[in-house]
């Protein structure tokens, strides 16, 4: 009987084994939680849970045009979040502000306005939205902007996405990239800010 017993914790050993170390090629998400660390930016009176593999820049600025620029901070993504796939190391969330905007929309954080702005709603936050897009070399560049409306310095999240055309790499060389677990990390960012 205690052969039996013996057997089988020893099989339920290896089942757990090969669980817990069975090879996974895909990224999981790393999605804020109260357990994220909270960054909280004086200067620009906000706080946001950022995971703690993500680069932060305080000093970042945001070139509009070649004489207007949009200070804030940006939280680069990891380099394991890119293995292995087509994303590029210098994807990021930043939260951008501007202090003498008269009203807040999500134009004012581009050159041109690519379209007009849509408003989304989402946990009591009033958003205006506008995306862009553009490609060159084989890289392709993603840009959405949610700016909070009526928000006094304006104040912005903006994901920029920067990956490489798949069919540009030898067949097998690089997976694409999960855009869904993407964005879903990085509207836990943007749905984590708090304005002080």
């Amino acid at each position: 009987m205690k052969k039996t017993y013996t057997i089988i914790g020893l099989l339920i050993i290896i089942i757990g084994l090969i669980f817990i170390f069975k090879k996974d090629d895909t990224v999981a998400p790393v999605v804020t939680d109260s357990n994220t660390p909270v960054y909280t930016n004086p200067t620009q009176s906000f706080s946001v849970s950022v995971p703690k593999d993500f680069t932060i820049d305080e000093k970042y600025s945001y070139n509009i045009s070649p004489t207007r620029s949009i200070s804030g901070t940006k939280y680069t993504i990891p380099a394991s979040l890119a293995k292995g796939t087509n994303l590029s190391t210098d994807s990021y969330v930043s939260v951008e502000s501007i202090p003498d905007a008269d009203s807040c929309t999500a134009e004012r954080f581009f050159e041109s306005a690519p379209q007009a702005p849509d408003t989304v709603t989402e946990n009591g936050v009033t958003y205006s939205v506008n995306s862009t897009q553009d490609a060159g070399a084989g890289n392709r560049y993603e840009e959405t902007v949610y700016a909070i409306k009526d928000s006094k310095p304006c104040i912005a999240v903006r994901y920029f996405i920067h990956y490489g055309a798949i069919q540009n790499y030898p067949e097998g060389a690089v997976k694409e990239f999960d855009r869904s677990a993407l964005l879903q990390q990085f509207d836990a960012i943007r749905k984590s800010l708090k304005i002080k």
